[in-house]
């Protein structure tokens, strides 16, 4: 038989993960930006600048952008996971660039 869906229902049909697993990048890049700053007050002023960081950040932002334009031409979920971490990492070391100064 013939069903119309509504966007409720597709919506409850994509719910897999918990809270906590749906926001892992987002957890775990400000979680690690704040272990970044607890190491840099631990070992001191030999520990990576602040320019270096941002450097990284922003090659992390580009791998990113990369991923989700290629997603966007040629839709995988590999691409947009890629993308997805990728753009997390690309924030963990800018956070991290910050808190560094």
């Amino acid at each position: 038989m013939s069903q119309v869906l509504t966007a409720n229902q597709i919506t409850d049909a994509k719910k897999i993960g918990s809270f906590g697993f749906e926001y892992l990048p987002a957890i775990l890049a400000v979680g690690g930006a704040f272990l970044m700053l607890f190491l840099r007050v631990e070992m001191g002023a030999r520990f990576v600048s602040d320019g270096a960081l941002m450097m990284i950040a922003l090659a992390c932002y580009i791998f990113a952008a990369l991923f989700q334009l290629t997603n966007l031409y040629a839709p995988s979920q590999m691409a947009e996971k890629i993308g997805l971490w990728s753009g997390a990492l690309g924030v963990f070391f800018n956070l991290s660039s910050w808190l560094v100064r």
